[in-house]
């Protein structure tokens, strides 16, 4: 495994070294930082890495989300926020996303939910 650290201080980590005739199996993980006064608040985590398939019932209909893990813990952080269930949340996102896909849709509302919660919090450092 190798560790190193960004420009701006975050920890970054990847193993799984490529392997010939597959995807390179590698995962990054970044631990984003958290805001002043909000030590308790929950790191999130972003991997990249081959997305996890979930299947969810939207307004009665059967449909399969494919998102990288740090994007499920990110969306289950945003419904217990919000005293939503996930299948509630995601029929929201849903609702509300237009013509672009589903899975794209749910990481720009993760992407949007806690860039105005680090915006409410105020400046880092």
């Amino acid at each position: 495994m190798t560790h190193g650290r960004s420009a701006s201080g975050r920890t970054l980590a990847a193993d799984n070294p490529p392997r010939s005739g597959r995807s390179s199996g590698r995962k990054a993980t970044i631990r984003a930082p958290v805001g002043r006064g909000s030590e308790d608040a929950p790191v999130l985590l972003a991997t990249a890495g081959r997305p996890v398939k979930r299947s969810l019932t939207i307004a009665g209909h059967r449909t399969s989300v494919s998102l990288e893990d740090g994007f499920w813990q990110a969306l289950a952080t945003i419904a217990e926020a919000e005293a939503l269930p996930l299948a509630a949340l995601v029929a929201r996102i849903d609702g509300e996303r237009g013509d672009i896909g589903l899975s794209s849709a749910i990481r720009l509302h993760v992407l949007a939910w806690f860039v105005a919660r680090a915006a409410r919090s105020g400046p880092v450092g």
